[in-house]
């Protein structure tokens, strides 16, 4: 109990001070495949995906119909793991207005997200 009462002090501290970021906390470990957004949503020209990868290897991202069929893609090549922001700005431009699904691969898993692009 003493040791959670002095954690949380230091932790208050470092909150009033603002200076969070100097305490030696560890690094979030990342267990799964994520797919946080695209940005914008709706999307009009530009279209950033923002996604982790739980240990690095080969990724790839595709837009996909309705149907599901594969539309547009880039293979992302090999990506340490961890945070990542890739734009599909190219890849959407080609296609027309509607909705479409982001499937990110990585490590023989997927996820699957949606974004709308605007004509």
């Amino acid at each position: 109990m003493r040791q959670l009462k002095d954690d949380d002090r230091l932790i208050q501290t470092a909150f009033d001070t603002n200076t969070l970021g100097l305490l030696d906390v560890p690094a979030r470990v990342l267990a799964q495949l994520e797919l946080y957004r695209t940005v914008p949503n709706p999307a009009r020209g530009q279209l950033s995906v923002l996604f982790s990868l739980p240990g690095s290897g080969a990724a790839s991202l595709e837009l996909l119909d309705l149907a599901g069929r594969r539309m547009a893609g880039r293979e992302l090549g090999v990506l340490a793991a961890g945070r990542q922001v890739v734009s599909l700005t190219r890849e959407a431009e080609s296609l027309q207005a509607g909705m479409y699904f982001v499937r990110l691969s990585h490590a023989g898993k997927s996820v699957v997200g949606r974004v709308v692009l605007l004509p």
